[in-house]
Protein backbone atom coordinates (compact mmCIF):
# COMPACT_ATOMS: atom_id res chain seq x y z
CA UNK A 1 0.00 0.00 0.00
CA UNK A 2 1.54 3.28 -1.15
CA UNK A 3 0.63 6.06 1.28
CA UNK A 4 0.79 9.83 1.43
CA UNK A 5 1.10 10.76 5.12
CA UNK A 6 -0.09 14.14 6.39
CA UNK A 7 0.61 14.92 10.03
CA UNK A 8 2.21 16.96 12.74
CA UNK A 9 3.02 16.99 16.46
CA UNK A 10 4.86 14.29 18.40
CA UNK A 11 1.98 11.83 18.00
CA UNK A 12 2.14 12.38 14.24
CA UNK A 13 5.83 11.53 14.31
CA UNK A 14 5.03 8.31 16.19
CA UNK A 15 2.34 7.42 13.64
CA UNK A 16 4.76 8.02 10.77
CA UNK A 17 7.48 5.93 12.46
CA UNK A 18 5.07 3.03 12.96
CA UNK A 19 3.90 3.27 9.34
CA UNK A 20 7.46 2.88 8.07
CA UNK A 21 8.27 0.13 10.58
CA UNK A 22 5.30 -1.87 9.28
CA UNK A 23 6.80 -1.79 5.80
CA UNK A 24 4.26 0.53 4.19
CA UNK A 25 5.55 2.47 1.19
CA UNK A 26 5.37 6.16 2.16
CA UNK A 27 5.32 8.27 -0.99
CA UNK A 28 5.74 11.53 0.90
CA UNK A 29 4.92 13.51 4.02
CA UNK A 30 2.82 16.66 4.27
CA UNK A 31 3.80 18.38 7.49
CA UNK A 32 4.67 21.58 9.31
CA UNK A 33 8.25 21.55 8.02
CA UNK A 34 8.18 25.36 7.81
CA UNK A 35 8.29 25.43 11.62
CA UNK A 36 11.55 25.03 13.60
CA UNK A 37 11.68 21.73 15.46
CA UNK A 38 8.94 19.98 13.46
CA UNK A 39 8.89 16.33 14.69
CA UNK A 40 7.34 14.88 11.51
CA UNK A 41 9.64 16.82 9.19
CA UNK A 42 12.70 15.77 11.21
CA UNK A 43 11.73 12.10 11.06
CA UNK A 44 10.94 12.28 7.35
CA UNK A 45 14.40 13.73 6.70
CA UNK A 46 15.98 11.00 8.81
CA UNK A 47 14.09 8.33 6.87
CA UNK A 48 14.81 9.89 3.49
CA UNK A 49 11.11 10.44 2.77
CA UNK A 50 10.32 13.59 0.73
CA UNK A 51 8.29 16.31 2.43
CA UNK A 52 5.69 18.48 0.74
CA UNK A 53 3.66 21.54 1.50
CA UNK A 54 0.00 21.28 0.55
CA UNK A 55 0.70 23.40 -2.54
CA UNK A 56 3.75 21.45 -3.70
CA UNK A 57 1.93 18.13 -3.21
CA UNK A 58 -0.96 19.41 -5.33
CA UNK A 59 1.48 20.40 -8.08
CA UNK A 60 3.28 17.04 -7.87
CA UNK A 61 0.00 15.14 -8.26
CA UNK A 62 -0.93 17.27 -11.25
CA UNK A 63 2.39 16.77 -13.04
CA UNK A 64 2.48 13.04 -12.22
CA UNK A 65 5.60 13.07 -10.02
CA UNK A 66 3.61 12.08 -6.89
CA UNK A 67 1.36 9.03 -6.91
CA UNK A 68 -0.24 7.08 -4.04
CA UNK A 69 -3.26 4.83 -3.56
CA UNK A 70 -4.17 5.81 0.04
CA UNK A 71 -3.84 9.02 2.02
CA UNK A 72 -3.83 9.42 5.81
CA UNK A 73 -4.14 12.64 7.78
CA UNK A 74 -3.07 12.58 11.45
CA UNK A 75 -4.05 15.89 13.11
CA UNK A 76 -2.98 17.73 9.94
CA UNK A 77 -4.14 21.34 10.04
CA UNK A 78 -4.79 22.07 6.36
CA UNK A 79 -8.07 21.41 4.53
CA UNK A 80 -7.30 18.88 1.78
CA UNK A 81 -8.49 19.86 -1.69
CA UNK A 82 -8.71 18.27 -5.13
CA UNK A 83 -6.69 17.00 -6.94
CA UNK A 84 -4.78 15.91 -3.84
CA UNK A 85 -7.93 14.71 -2.08
CA UNK A 86 -9.40 12.93 -5.09
CA UNK A 87 -6.17 11.30 -6.33
CA UNK A 88 -5.98 8.13 -4.16
CA UNK A 89 -8.21 5.34 -5.44
CA UNK A 90 -8.70 4.04 -1.89
CA UNK A 91 -9.48 7.40 -0.36
CA UNK A 92 -8.01 9.75 2.25
CA UNK A 93 -8.58 8.88 5.91
CA UNK A 94 -8.50 11.56 8.59
CA UNK A 95 -7.79 10.87 12.27
CA UNK A 96 -9.78 13.44 14.20
CA UNK A 97 -9.07 14.09 17.92
CA UNK A 98 -12.74 14.30 18.92
CA UNK A 99 -15.85 12.13 18.67
CA UNK A 100 -17.79 12.27 15.39
CA UNK A 101 -20.39 13.24 14.50
CA UNK A 102 -20.76 15.15 17.79
CA UNK A 103 -17.75 17.49 17.63
CA UNK A 104 -16.45 18.71 14.28
CA UNK A 105 -13.84 21.41 13.68
CA UNK A 106 -11.63 22.56 16.56
CA UNK A 107 -11.99 22.83 20.32
CA UNK A 108 -13.12 19.29 21.09
CA UNK A 109 -11.17 19.03 24.36
CA UNK A 110 -12.34 22.47 25.45
CA UNK A 111 -16.03 21.90 24.72
CA UNK A 112 -16.04 18.44 26.34
CA UNK A 113 -14.76 19.86 29.64
CA UNK A 114 -16.62 23.15 29.48
CA UNK A 115 -19.95 21.42 28.87
CA UNK A 116 -19.18 18.58 31.32
CA UNK A 117 -19.75 15.90 28.72
CA UNK A 118 -20.24 12.34 29.96
CA UNK A 119 -17.92 10.76 27.40
CA UNK A 120 -15.27 11.54 24.81
CA UNK A 121 -13.61 9.82 21.88
CA UNK A 122 -11.42 10.08 18.78
CA UNK A 123 -12.45 9.24 15.23
CA UNK A 124 -11.27 7.82 11.91
CA UNK A 125 -13.25 8.90 8.85
CA UNK A 126 -12.91 9.29 5.12
CA UNK A 127 -12.30 12.86 4.00
CA UNK A 128 -14.77 14.57 1.70
CA UNK A 129 -14.93 18.14 0.37
CA UNK A 130 -16.16 19.61 3.68
CA UNK A 131 -14.51 19.53 7.13
CA UNK A 132 -14.98 16.46 9.36
CA UNK A 133 -18.13 15.42 7.50
CA UNK A 134 -16.95 12.28 5.64
CA UNK A 135 -18.20 8.76 6.43
CA UNK A 136 -17.06 7.43 9.83
CA UNK A 137 -14.88 4.31 10.01
CA UNK A 138 -14.59 4.05 13.81
CA UNK A 139 -14.91 6.13 16.98
CA UNK A 140 -12.66 4.99 19.85
CA UNK A 141 -13.54 5.95 23.45
CA UNK A 142 -11.27 8.15 25.58
CA UNK A 143 -11.65 8.42 29.38
CA UNK A 144 -12.95 11.82 30.48
CA UNK A 145 -13.36 13.32 33.94
CA UNK A 146 -14.95 16.66 33.18
CA UNK A 147 -14.87 17.62 36.86
CA UNK A 148 -11.06 17.35 37.09
CA UNK A 149 -9.43 17.19 33.64
CA UNK A 150 -7.57 20.03 32.01
CA UNK A 151 -7.51 20.31 28.22
CA UNK A 152 -3.85 19.31 28.08
CA UNK A 153 -4.57 16.14 30.11
CA UNK A 154 -7.45 15.18 27.84
CA UNK A 155 -5.29 15.81 24.79
CA UNK A 156 -2.56 13.48 26.07
CA UNK A 157 -5.09 10.67 26.57
CA UNK A 158 -6.68 11.40 23.20
CA UNK A 159 -3.36 11.25 21.34
CA UNK A 160 -2.65 7.81 22.83
CA UNK A 161 -6.09 6.61 21.73
CA UNK A 162 -5.74 8.22 18.30
CA UNK A 163 -2.39 6.52 17.70
CA UNK A 164 -3.92 3.14 18.63
CA UNK A 165 -6.85 3.86 16.30
CA UNK A 166 -4.42 4.82 13.53
CA UNK A 167 -2.52 1.55 13.83
CA UNK A 168 -5.71 -0.47 13.90
CA UNK A 169 -7.19 1.33 10.89
CA UNK A 170 -4.05 1.12 8.74
CA UNK A 171 -3.77 -2.59 9.48
CA UNK A 172 -7.34 -3.02 8.25
CA UNK A 173 -6.67 -0.88 5.17
CA UNK A 174 -3.59 -2.95 4.28
CA UNK A 175 -5.62 -6.17 4.11
CA UNK A 176 -8.62 -4.69 2.28
CA UNK A 177 -8.86 -4.28 -1.48
CA UNK A 178 -11.45 -1.52 -1.19
CA UNK A 179 -12.49 1.20 1.23
CA UNK A 180 -13.47 0.13 4.75
CA UNK A 181 -17.10 -0.11 5.93
CA UNK A 182 -18.46 3.16 7.29
CA UNK A 183 -21.35 4.79 9.12
CA UNK A 184 -23.07 8.04 8.24
CA UNK A 185 -21.64 11.25 9.68
CA UNK A 186 -24.71 13.40 10.25
CA UNK A 187 -25.55 16.04 12.80
CA UNK A 188 -23.32 17.24 15.61
CA UNK A 189 -21.82 20.69 15.81
CA UNK A 190 -18.97 22.48 14.08
CA UNK A 191 -16.76 24.77 16.18
CA UNK A 192 -14.63 27.38 14.41
CA UNK A 193 -11.35 28.71 15.75
CA UNK A 194 -12.94 32.12 16.27
CA UNK A 195 -15.73 30.56 18.34
CA UNK A 196 -13.21 28.62 20.41
CA UNK A 197 -11.20 31.78 21.12
CA UNK A 198 -14.36 33.64 22.14
CA UNK A 199 -15.19 30.89 24.66
CA UNK A 200 -11.97 31.67 26.56
CA UNK A 201 -13.27 34.98 27.88
CA UNK A 202 -14.45 34.67 31.49
CA UNK A 203 -17.78 36.39 32.11
CA UNK A 204 -18.96 37.37 35.63
CA UNK A 205 -21.38 34.43 35.91
CA UNK A 206 -18.89 31.79 34.70
CA UNK A 207 -17.44 28.94 36.77
CA UNK A 208 -13.89 30.30 36.68
CA UNK A 209 -12.03 27.10 37.55
CA UNK A 210 -14.07 25.08 35.04
CA UNK A 211 -13.24 27.52 32.27
CA UNK A 212 -9.59 27.65 33.33
CA UNK A 213 -9.34 23.84 33.13
CA UNK A 214 -11.17 23.74 29.80
CA UNK A 215 -8.59 26.01 28.18
CA UNK A 216 -5.42 25.08 30.05
CA UNK A 217 -3.11 24.16 27.17
CA UNK A 218 0.31 25.79 27.59
CA UNK A 219 2.11 27.45 25.88
CA UNK A 220 -1.12 28.78 24.36
CA UNK A 221 -3.06 31.49 26.19
CA UNK A 222 -5.87 30.03 28.25
CA UNK A 223 -9.10 31.34 29.74
CA UNK A 224 -8.79 35.00 30.64
CA UNK A 225 -10.44 38.00 32.21
CA UNK A 226 -9.95 41.56 31.08
CA UNK A 227 -8.84 44.55 33.12
CA UNK A 228 -8.73 47.68 31.04
CA UNK A 229 -6.90 46.85 27.82
CA UNK A 230 -5.06 43.89 29.35
CA UNK A 231 -5.90 40.20 29.33
CA UNK A 232 -4.92 38.02 32.27
CA UNK A 233 -4.79 34.22 31.90
CA UNK A 234 -6.28 32.22 34.77
CA UNK A 235 -4.46 29.12 36.08
CA UNK A 236 -6.57 26.13 37.21
CA UNK A 237 -6.49 25.35 40.93
CA UNK A 238 -5.27 21.80 40.25
CA UNK A 239 -2.29 23.10 38.31
CA UNK A 240 -1.30 25.38 41.18
CA UNK A 241 -1.73 22.57 43.69
CA UNK A 242 0.49 20.29 41.62
CA UNK A 243 3.31 22.84 41.85
CA UNK A 244 3.25 22.86 45.65
CA UNK A 245 2.92 25.96 47.77
CA UNK A 246 4.19 27.71 50.83
CA UNK A 247 2.67 25.25 53.29
CA UNK A 248 3.99 22.25 51.36
CA UNK A 249 7.46 23.81 51.22
CA UNK A 250 7.44 24.51 54.94
CA UNK A 251 6.32 20.97 55.68
CA UNK A 252 9.17 19.59 53.60
CA UNK A 253 11.68 21.79 55.39
CA UNK A 254 10.32 20.80 58.78
CA UNK A 255 10.65 17.12 57.95
CA UNK A 256 14.38 17.37 57.36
Amino acid sequence: MRILFAGRKLAGRDALAWTVEQGHDVAGVLTDDFLPGSPCAALAAELGVPTFSHESAMAAVEDGSLSFDSGVSFVYWRVLRAPLLTHPARGFVNFHPAPLPALKGVGGYNVAILERMDSYGVSAHYVDAAIDTGPIIEVAPVPLDAERDTAVELEARSMDALLALYRRTLSRMATSESQLPTEENRGGRYVTRAEMEAMKRIAPADDVDLKARAFWFPPYAGAYFERGDERHTVVPRRVLDSLGGGDTHLQRRGAR
